[in-house]
């Protein structure tokens, strides 16, 4: 019985960690939500949600420059009489663009009640 309960207790602490843990930056999640669950959350949940916002801009700006440089090489292609299609970058081009100022948006949220509490934020400006 003891040992059942303390299984069970066990994995409801693991669980509970992991779902704190398996949070991934969302640039979908609304303005209101994202706010009101960082004013609830400690320094150390801010510090590590930051890094993951920070770290999908990141991500995400690699594959800007990836493409940014794709509209180089289709655009020089154009005026050596190619026809390559340079819309479709354009388009992953507009949507990355996008994505990047929205996961900025909400890891401002983060980083400005990481100040609130006296943090130095130094290190998540990218």
């Amino acid at each position: 019985m003891v040992k059942s309960i303390l299984s069970v207790s066990i994995a409801l602490f693991l669980a509970m960690g992991l779902a704190g843990c398996g949070k991934k930056a969302d640039e979908n999640k609304p303005m209101e939500q994202v706010k009101a669950e960082a004013e609830k959350m400690s320094v150390d949940d801010l510090k590590a949600v930051a890094e993951k916002y920070k770290a999908a801009i990141e991500e995400k700006s690699i594959q800007l420059k990836e493409q940014s440089a794709k509209i180089k090489d289709a655009a020089s292609a154009m005026l050596k009489g190619s026809s390559e299609d340079i819309s479709k970058i354009k388009e992953e081009v507009s949507k990355l663009t996008d994505s990047v100022k929205a996961l900025t948006d909400r890891l401002n949220v983060y980083l400005e009640e990481l100040k609130k509490k006296g943090v130095d934020i130094s290190s998540f400006k990218i």
